[in-house]
């Protein structure tokens, strides 16, 4: 079944294809995550598509509910020059279909073929008779769990609460201690955007606060006045033996080049301190999880 339906998806992914040829974009790639799913199932459509000269696709303010879909989430994902869209859904009927029209700013995206698999296999055409109801042996077997539950669950509940407790506090610290390095990542992503076109000065400006918040609340100490050298001085003593800070230094100090000295920089110079910032902060936070012991949640 799996090769069958795999070909199948393959038949889907080529219709969708061909129905955006008609439109103002082109989808180059149709996959699914899981590739093979059943009625009910949550499940990602990835479509990379590229558009037409002067049309952004935009995330849609209300989501369309047909009868026999169940669409999630929309996101959209700029990926060099193209748009990845990635649509969370859930089908409710077996075979092919397809998505409902998702009016996705300048474009909307249609014809997007899918097909949920039958969880019976090509040979089970009959349905197994249902089993006659199952009878306890006797009463003293009844009467026999029934005082061996009251003996046992409650102090199973008791630790399941405590322990439960443990878990959710744990979960909270760990979830607070990751909020700049989840904000960090938000931001950058923002500022990566391509429809925003700022200046090398405005680009650089946001670029360094949104790294010096991040290294402030992250090292709990205050970075925001300091200079290049002065922030490469505490980093170096944060940060001993963890980071290369002298690279971190010469990054900053030509920040502010750009920011006081009216340097222009292209949009890859851009791209690549965007990604220095990024792995940077990974790297503290993969050290963190050493000194700390807590997992990513």
């Amino acid at each position: 079944m799996s090769a069958r339906y795999a070909l199948c998806c393959l038949i889907l992914a080529l219709q969708s294809a061909a129905v955006a040829a008609e439109e103002n974009y082109t989808i180059s790639r149709v996959y699914f995550l899981p590739p093979v799913y059943y009625v009910g199932d949550e499940v990602e459509a990835r479509i990379r598509l590229s558009v037409n000269d002067g049309l952004f696709p935009a995330e849609p303010s209300e989501l369309p509910a047909p009868e026999h879909v169940h669409i999630r989430d929309v996101r959209i994902i700029p990926i060099a020059g193209e748009y990845d869209i990635r649509i969370s859904f859930s089908t409710y009927k077996t075979g092919s279909g397809e998505l409902p029209p998702l009016e996705l700013g300048d474009i909307t995206l249609s014809g997007v073929q899918i097909g949920a698999a039958s969880i019976l296999g090509e040979d089970d055409t009959t349905i197994v008779e249902a089993f006659g109801p199952v009878l306890l042996p006797g009463t003293r077997l009844l009467l026999a769990l029934a005082v061996g539950g009251m003996l046992i669950v409650p102090p199973l509940i008791v630790f399941a609460v405590l322990w439960l407790r443990r878990f959710v506090k744990h979960l909270l610290a760990a979830l607070d201690e990751r909020r700049p390095y989840r904000e960090l990542k938000l931001e950058l992503e923002k500022l990566q955007d391509p429809s925003h076109a700022d200046s090398s000065r405005d680009f650089y400006i946001k670029l360094t606060a949104i790294f010096r918040k991040y290294l402030s609340s992250r090292l709990d100490v205050e970075l925001a006045a300091h200079t290049a050298s002065e922030l490469a001085a505490d980093l170096a003593e944060k940060l001993k033996g963890v980071l290369p800070v002298e690279n971190i230094r010469a990054d900053l100090s030509r920040f502010d080049e750009v920011k006081f000295g009216g340097r222009g920089m292209k949009g890859r110079t851009r791209q690549r301190d965007i990604e220095k910032v990024r792995n940077v902060a990974a790297a503290i936070e993969e050290w963190k999880t050493e000194v700390t012991g807590h997992v990513d949640p």
